[in-house]
């Protein structure tokens, strides 16, 4: 049959512990259909002077059967991917990724409500149904938010899930996602660093956060003990390329800065063929390297794997 589109509300408005401490919260999601993307709302009150500090998501996860980890990202990481994807800039730069941390009222004794939203897609834009999570493969398919509140707490705190469902009756077993997860943090160093980026599927794009930019140099992908280099750039020459291509804020002040200009996107299929994208099955192995100058850079990257599930 041709399929159609549905939009369900799984969550809607609950209500969360909104005390100081770190929180893990569990939705199960539904498995009669396939998921095209999933939006996870938090509304948080608090104090004007503590709204910009107190609400962290440190993790969402979505799990299948109990162990298969199909996204695993930071909520920071969560947002910048929205920024990417759908040219939608962040109102700060708050390490906590929070879209409404700019928010302010004129006392503190007023509340302030923000919201702090967080997209999860699984295909290569929205409506796309051969890259389309197959929840009907799964027994349980979980999504899990991890949260830290300062110690300013709340005034409260609720969360709403809402999904994009597509009824159809495709065969599940011929669906891919992309599979988004945060692969490796390297600690605060100097000089080149290589990432060994596990073997086994095809990587679509890379997401590369760096804390000291302009130290930055180089960053290029390397396979095969360095004999073939499909991707090098300069970490700022890159981040032009994903303004133009992402249509995405260059700030004014500084010439060829991003926003966020912390983080850069190495995109192989930014045509969404898949045609670009690196398979690793038959690679002896494949590495991110980033060139780092005299002073310490913290880096992390961030993989998109197309994995099929079925």
């Amino acid at each position: 049959m041709v399929g159609q589109w549905l939009r369900t509300k799984i969550v809607d408005g609950k209500s969360e512990t909104a005390s100081a401490g770190t929180f893990t919260d569990t939705v199960n999601l539904p498995k009669t259909n396939f998921i095209g993307h999933i939006l996870i709302l938090l509304k948080r009150t608090a104090l004007a002077t503590h709204a910009a500090s107190t609400l962290t998501v440190n993790w969402i996860d979505i799990v299948g059967n109990g162990a298969a980890q199909l996204i695993h990202l930071t909520g920071a990481e969560v947002q910048q991917l929205m920024q990417f994807n759908y040219a939608n800039p962040q109102q700060t730069t708050s390490a906590n990724g929070n879209l409404n941390d700019a928010d302010a009222v004129a006392t503190a004794a007023n509340s302030q409500v923000s919201y702090q939203p967080y997209m999860i897609d699984f295909g290569r834009f929205i409506g796309d149904t051969a890259a389309i999570l197959p929840a009907k493969l799964f027994k349980t398919l979980q999504l899990k938010i991890n949260y830290t509140i300062a110690t300013a707490a709340l005034t409260s705190l609720e969360l709403s899930v809402s999904t994009d469902e597509y009824v159809s009756d495709d065969n599940p077993a011929e669906k891919f996602i992309l599979k988004k997860t945060e692969i490796e943090a390297k600690a605060t160093g100097t000089g080149d660093i290589d990432f060994d980026l596990p073997l086994g599927n095809a990587y679509r794009r890379f997401m590369l956060h760096a804390s000291a930019v302009t130290t930055v140099t180089q960053v290029s992908l390397r396979a095969n003990n360095g004999s073939e280099i499909p991707f090098t750039d300069d970490f700022i020459q890159q981040q032009l390329m994903n303004a133009y291509d992402y249509e995405m804020v260059i700030l004014p002040t500084t010439v060829g800065t991003i926003y966020d200009a912390s983080y850069i996107m190495i995109d192989l299929d930014r045509a969404d063929t898949l045609a670009k994208a690196i398979d690793t099955s038959q690679l002896n192995d494949l590495k991110l390297r980033v060139s780092r100058g005299a002073t310490t850079t913290t880096l992390t990257v961030v993989a998109e794997e197309i994995v099929v599930i079925g």
